[in-house]
């Protein structure tokens, strides 16, 4: 079938040009207008659709090529845009930048492609004039599969500026300059060790978002990236739904299971289709906070606990002695457990922080984790399950994601599940122990959905044996 979304990719020439400004100011006006915006991140990142909610008060979806396959990405992308009335898509680093710095595999470019999608592209002007025309011509024709629509200027110093950049782009290339922001430190989101700070870190958030939605109303011809958008050409996808046998089927196997799942100040990062996808088995879904509540939820069934920042709440996760005890309780109980990367983190015994200062943690591995000063791991990584475990089969393949400061340390004989291979190095990882796996790498369910089909059989084996 083929399906009319308008949509834009907002892309830039590299990390840190402003994108994600543009885009949650964009998001913020155009909701402003009335229209229904529904955001995208380009890649794994958890941090931005943070802000992307914040901004259009939509739940924001991650689409990446590399992780998800064009297939499953257009499934997101579809279901996720079914009743919006624009679709803003923020991408990731510089617009031909993904998996390998070879291809333009897990790259903006890549899922611009696929989604047929125009692109605008963000530039930092700020030390800049002429040389922009030359930035950009190479941008545009670098690639000539890729639509770019449109610039955004950022970091513009004043209106003779932006005057000037504008001239010589408009002037030598067959390209609009859609607008800019200013040269504004209150306009940029903080960051910390795992990109841009969390909108409940940044106590200022609010009235961020709100100074820029100002800066891109004032600044932005909104109209004309509102005309970008609408020209987008239909987009082509099979029907993903589900028949109605299915859907019955798949909602009965999980019928009455409950799952706790961690989600606070600490422990935020999932990604929404692997929350869809455990609720579409008819299993509920009951958050719980590790800091917050002193007990688990009642008659739970399983436990999912995923990445966050316990390291910056190693006091307040120490202090809950009731909750640790009840998790660790749990584990050895055989509750099947799914911890990932920060969860793994509050599953050990111990957390060390960068300052070396040492927490208690749960217990339920025979580990220590501890902070590092500089990045210990980051991008995607392929999977060999070396061993059958709580979400995957021995000789099965996953591909997932690390972005860490961390390393974890483990005492005696355990069982390493997973064979990692990213484009430097080989390595073994996930610890696996009956009903419990715990990894640093996140996954996106829906690139493989029978490792949730077999997580709900785990918890409804639990639940009838107890």
């Amino acid at each position: 079938m083929r399906v009319k979304i308008p949509r834009i990719v907002i892309a830039g020439t590299h990390s840190g040009v402003g994108k994600t400004s543009v885009a949650i100011g964009l998001m913020a006006s155009l909701k402003k207008k009335g229209f229904k915006v529904q955001p995208f991140k380009v890649g794994p990142d958890y941090i931005d659709p943070t802000y992307h909610t914040l901004a259009s008060e939509r739940k924001s979806r991650n689409i990446d090529g590399w992780m998800m396959g064009k297939d499953v990405l257009l499934k997101v992308f579809i279901n996720g845009s079914m009743d919006a009335d624009i679709c803003v898509v923020e991408g990731v680093m510089g617009l031909f930048d993904g998996y390998d710095g070879m291809s333009e595999a897990g790259s903006t470019a890549e899922v611009a492609k696929i989604l047929k999608a125009p692109v605008i592209l963000v530039v930092d002007a700020g030390k800049m004039a002429r040389s922009v025309a030359a930035l950009v011509k190479g941008y545009v024709e670098f690639d000539e599969d890729i639509d770019i629509e449109g610039i955004i200027l950022n970091n513009i110093g004043s209106n003779k500026h932006y005057e000037m950049v504008k001239s010589a782009i408009e002037e030598n290339l067959d390209l609009k300059v859609l607008g800019y922001l200013p040269r504004d430190e209150k306009l940029g989101i903080s960051e910390r060790h795992l990109g841009l700070m969390a909108p409940h870190d940044n106590f200022n958030v609010c009235e961020t978002v709100k100074l820029i939605a100002k800066s891109t109303e004032k600044f932005l011809d909104i109209d004309s990236i509102i005309s970008v958008a609408q020209r987008a050409l239909p987009v082509e996808a099979i029907s993903f739904n589900p028949s109605a046998k299915k859907l019955a089927r798949c909602q009965a196997m999980g019928e009455n299971v409950r799952l706790a799942v961690a989600m606070d100040e600490v422990f935020f990062f999932y990604y929404p289709e692997n929350l869809e996808l455990i609720e579409s088995f008819g299993v509920e879904i009951v958050p719980f906070s590790p800091i917050n509540n002193l007990t688990l939820p009642q008659n739970f069934h399983g436990i999912y606990i995923g990445g966050g920042y316990p390291e910056l709440f190693g006091e307040e996760l120490e202090k809950n002695r009731t909750m640790r005890k009840m998790l660790r309780t749990a584990i050895e109980n055989n509750v099947p457990t799914y911890a990932e990367c920060g969860g793994l983190m509050y599953l050990a015994k111990m957390l060390i922080d960068s300052d070396g200062k040492a927490y208690e943690m749960v217990g339920a591995l025979p580990a220590e984790a501890r902070m590092n000063s500089k990045l210990t791991s980051l991008g995607y990584v392929n999977i060999d399950v070396i061993s059958d475990n709580l979400l995957a089969r021995k000789g099965e393949r996953l591909k997932g994601h690390e972005f860490r400061w961390s390393d974890i340390e483990f005492s005696g004989e355990i069982v390493k599940t997973y064979l990692t291979k990213t484009k430097k190095e080989c390595g073994l990882e996930g610890y696996a122990s009956k009903n419990l796996l715990a990894s640093y790498i996140h996954l996106h369910f829906s690139a493989k959905p029978q490792v949730v089909e077999r997580f709900v059989m785990k918890m409804k084996k639990f639940k009838e044996e107890h």
